[in-house]
């Protein structure tokens, strides 16, 4: 699995030889590959295309880390033997909620 990502982690597709990781990286080669002509999945206008990597990148920057801290402490911890951190579950909710 290294030869194909060498994180050895998931997501990854093999597109007919064409490697490729990074599940945002994945996301944007397939709507760019596979959308219809007339219906494409990334606005290829300026201003559309703008504000659509606008909304990414806040998804990426400021929405996952707090969202990945909160699935792990709901999800992952609990899983794992641990327990919740209701302090760290709380600051991380007020910071999504600000």
């Amino acid at each position: 699995f290294v030869e194909k990502n060498p994180f050895a982690m998931v997501p990854c597709i093999d597109d007919d030889g064409f490697v490729l990781y990074e599940s945002r990286a994945i996301c944007r080669y397939l709507a760019t590959t596979y959308a219809k002509a007339d219906a494409p999945l990334i606005p290829r206008d300026a201003i559309p295309n703008a504000l659509f990597e606008e909304a990414a990148s806040v998804e990426q920057n400021s929405f996952e880390p707090l969202a990945a801290v909160i699935a792990f402490e709901k999800v992952v911890s609990p899983v794992l033997g641990g327990q919740t951190n209701e302090t760290v579950l709380a600051d991380q909710i007020a910071k999504l909620d600000a």
